[in-house]
């Protein structure tokens, strides 16, 4: 009788990892300790109940949620070390794959353009997302 319910179990496992989040992009890729920056996820499967999670201390809250995007307010505390860490997102259904990134203590900036003929001016000393 077992071989009847091996399907089964199957099924109900894959139907509950088809309902998890599923984390695609972050913006930024890095995070500098000591200040506050609005994280952009997306991805999908987003719900009410969504949020963030970090390999490392940092406070996180909810500001913007639509099915395939949030934004999260994210601080840092000012001793958090460099390193390369992990994000999440997670909520009743379950929790995404994980998404490396960087803590860092150089101001970050995403790429606005890649022509060229019209480079992007920066200020230095910062790190560029890409």
């Amino acid at each position: 009788h077992v071989r009847y319910w091996i399907p089964l179990l199957l099924f109900c496992v894959s139907f509950k990892v088809a309902a998890m989040p599923v984390l695609k992009t972050v913006q930024p890729l890095a995070f500098t300790p000591g200040k506050t920056v609005e994280v952009r996820v997306s991805g999908e499967r987003f719900t009410a109940g969504l949020k963030l999670w970090t390999s490392f201390t940092a406070k996180s809250k909810l500001i913007n949620l639509k099915p395939k995007q949030a934004v999260f307010r994210l601080t840092l505390p000012s001793h958090t070390t460099v390193r390369v860490g992990q994000i999440r997102v997670y909520d009743s259904t379950g929790i995404s794959a994980s998404f490396l990134m960087l803590v860092d203590p150089l101001s970050t900036v995403s790429p606005k353009s890649a022509q060229r003929g019209k480079p992007q001016p920066l200020a230095w000393p910062v790190a560029i997302d890409g």
